[in-house]
């Protein structure tokens, strides 16, 4: 629901959520989420049956381990999405935006 509220105010020809794992953040690597149009040669598309893509650059797939999970978080303070449960992180910031990859 949220997804689509943000979609339609944003981007043109079908958005997706686009998700980057640059090198920052405190723990090495950060979670990095955009509302975007473009797709590259490159990039893995997830889409739900709502219609809603989740694409993620291949470099950054090597950095989320199967049995992840995309959420949703509301609180007073912010409204983001997150990455829970990333089997392949060894520790993360409390924030859940960056996080340090296992055997680095």
């Amino acid at each position: 629901r949220r997804v689509h509220g943000a979609r339609g105010h944003t981007c043109e020809h079908k958005p997706g959520w686009t998700h980057v794992c640059p090198l920052a953040g405190c723990h090495g690597h950060a979670y990095n989420f955009k509302l975007d149009a473009a797709i590259n040669d490159d990039d893995v598309i997830f889409e739900q049956p709502q219609g809603v893509r989740f694409v993620v650059d291949e470099m950054s797939l090597d950095k989320i381990g199967r049995g992840s999970v995309l959420s949703h978080v509301s609180s007073v303070k912010e409204t983001k999405f997150v990455i829970e449960k990333n089997p392949l992180a060894d520790s993360e910031c409390g924030c859940k935006v960056s996080f340090a990859l296992k055997g680095t």
